[in-house]
Order: C-alpha cells, then sequence, then structure tokens
C-alpha cells in the first residue's frame, strides 16, 4: 500500500517493498541498494541488528525513536558507536522501553520523522550540521529540546 501511494504522489519514487522481519542473516541484503538507512523500528533488538548492518556497508543511519511526547534523533556514521553508546552493547536489549506504558500520540512519531528527514537531506546534500555523536531529545509535553553530546 505505501508503495502504491509513493508513485501516486511522485512516481519518479523506486519503492521496493518487503514483507518480513529484520534479522542479523537478512540485514545487509535488504539495505545493500540504500544510500542512507533510516531508522522507524521500535525495538532495542531490531535497532542493534539495524546498527550493525550499516556500520557493516560503511552506510550513515539516521536514528529516531519515540514513546509518549517525546522523541529522539541521531545521525550514525559507520565508526560511530551510535545507539551502542547509549545502550551498549549487551546481547540482550530489551525488547519494548517506556513507550509501552506511555503510549505514542500521533505527533510524536510525525515530529521525529521530519526530524529525521532533516537529517537524510543535510547527508545526501552534503551540508548542515548534522547529529552526529549527538542525541537530540525532544520533549512535545513540556517545548523542550535537550541535546546530549556522546563520545566519538
Amino acid at each position: 500500500v505505501l508503495a502504491d501511494r509513493a508513485a501516486a504522489v511522485n512516481p519518479a519514487v523506486l519503492v521496493t517493498p518487503r514483507v518480513c522481519w529484520l534479522t542479523a542473516e537478512n540485514a545487509a541484503g535488504l539495505l545493500a541498494e540504500a544510500d542512507v538507512v533510516v531508522d522507524a523500528l521500535d525495538s532495542l533488538p531490531a535497532r542493534a541488528i539495524l546498527q550493525r548492518a550499516a556500520q557493516s556497508l560503511g552506510m550513515p543511519l539516521v536514528h529516531g525513536a519515540i514513546a509518549g511526547n517525546t522523541g529522539q534523533v541521531m545521525t550514525i556514521l559507520p565508526g560511530d558507536a551510535g545507539l551502542f553508546a547509549l545502550y551498549g552493547e549487551r546481547a540482550a536489549l530489551p525488547q519494548q522501553g517506556i513507550e509501552r506504558q506511555l503510549g505514542n500520540p500521533a505527533a510524536t512519531p510525525m515530529l521525529v520523522a521530519a526530524w529525521q528527514l532533516h537529517e537524510v537531506v543535510k547527508l545526501l546534500c552534503g551540508s548542515g550540521s548534522l547529529l552526529r555523536n549527538r542525541l537530540l531529545v525532544i520533549d512535545a509535553e513540556f517545548g523542550e529540546f535537550t541535546e546530549i553530546q556522546l563520545a566519538p
């Protein structure tokens, strides 16, 4: 459905839909033709798989996550610690976080996705300042933006 909608909006956009779960075994094949990987996943273990695959392919990854009225965005380039700077590289990352209790108002994913899109445009155009080694935390409930510097 999404591929059909994208083609209707802009016929120049090529979408290759895949109906499968992301695994360590299929991640590299799913990402192989991408220029930028965008994280829109809902679990830390899947995000770890995505980051490892993007790193192995030498691709940038734009991370985004939501929980309630809060979101976070970060751009991870090959060689960056990225998500592992936040969560460690434990084999058993928790499947779900606080979003399970907080829910997700419709505006939160739109806000995070818009910021991720800006990061993708900056990557593709080679302009602007990326959120590299920096985590942007957006609190829409209180109208606050916080930047957390991560070790390079």
